[in-house]
């Protein structure tokens, strides 16, 4: 009885395309998870650059019928903070940011900051009367940065 069988040539054929196969399967799939792994890295790298900008509230004060303020972008910062969608808030209560009439600068309506840059504005109606002494004025960029400050001119203990 003689035994048939697969020849030792067509055996090292169809190992070593196997072997390709699996290398060329291997390599796409390393090769495809390096790339989301880089990407994935590049979008965290972003979000540290954009935690680590800072703003400062230079002043803020009661005048008439109007809380006016300057907000600085950090000498530090490495990108540009873009203004829009940033939240004023008086004590917690969320406030609407007008310009500050009289200055040819940057509002801090829209637009953006650069290191070292300063915008004003002002909370057009601010009934002073309402302002005690301590009360505090916060500003919130919309990815995370803010700064707080004691309202200046508060009569009211």
């Amino acid at each position: 009885m003689t035994k048939k069988g697969v020849s030792p040539v067509i055996a090292t054929i169809l190992m070593v395309m196997i072997t390709v196969g699996l290398v060329a399967f291997s390599y796409s799939w390393f090769m495809r998870m390096a790339e989301e792994t880089e990407e994935d890295v590049i979008i965290q790298m972003d979000k540290v650059k954009m935690a680590n900008q800072k703003i400062n509230i230079m002043t803020v004060f009661v005048n008439g019928s109007g809380l006016y303020f300057e907000v600085k972008a950090s000498g530090l910062n490495t990108i540009p903070i873009d203004i829009e969608g940033t939240g004023f808030y008086i004590e917690g209560v969320p406030k609407t940011a007008g310009s500050w009439s009289g200055f040819s600068t940057t509002n801090c309506t829209s637009g953006s900051l650069v290191m070292g840059s300063s915008c004003y504005g002002m909370v057009a109606g601010y009934d002073s009367s309402n302002c005690h002494i301590g009360d505090v004025f916060k500003v919130a960029i919309s990815w995370g940065a803010e700064s707080s400050r004691k309202i200046k001119g508060c009569a009211n203990p």
